[in-house]
């Protein structure tokens, strides 16, 4: 016996995940996937905004989940670099250098006025991914964030 999609053509499983904080909603299963991979790893919090925040080797990364589409999960993370970095032609080019260096994430240098602030934003889908791979490619990424951290003398 074959199952048959219902008319709608709409997987039921899929379609009944929905936004925000409900339980069945992917982001928020992936989210506590991420949790319970990383926290026998490294340091990692659980926020009043149901982010996730993670200290890896003096950087702090803020995790996110959304659910873009039924069955279509992603995992964001911002990682701070650096703070207060003085704008100027050499942390421009410094920063630059690591972002085309970055073959996990985009390195960025968040301007305010005359100092800026130094991120690694990477953004990936998880909604299929072993609990094995989603942690080795978080840490992939958390050590790029580190590498760069060091390049900048932070």
């Amino acid at each position: 016996m074959v199952d048959e999609a219902p008319a709608s053509g709409r997987d039921p499983q899929l379609a009944r995940r929905g936004s925000g904080t409900d339980p069945d909603n992917g982001a928020d299963e992936i989210l506590n996937r991420v949790h319970r991979v990383l926290h026998p790893v490294l340091p990692v919090t659980r926020e009043a905004d149901s982010a996730l925040t993670a200290d890896y080797e003096g950087t702090l990364t803020s995790i996110r989940a959304v659910t873009i589409a039924p069955g279509l999960d992603v995992v964001s993370l911002s990682q701070v670099l650096a703070w207060d970095v003085a704008v100027n032609a050499k942390s421009r080019h410094l920063v630059d250098g690591l972002a085309q260096r970055s073959l996990f994430g985009n390195i960025l240098l968040i301007s305010k006025g005359r100092k800026a602030d130094v991120l690694l934003r990477y953004n990936f889908p998880a909604t299929e991914i072993t609990d094995e791979a989603l942690v080795t490619l978080l840490l992939m990424v958390f050590s790029t964030g580190a590498d760069a951290r060091k390049a900048l003398g932070n």
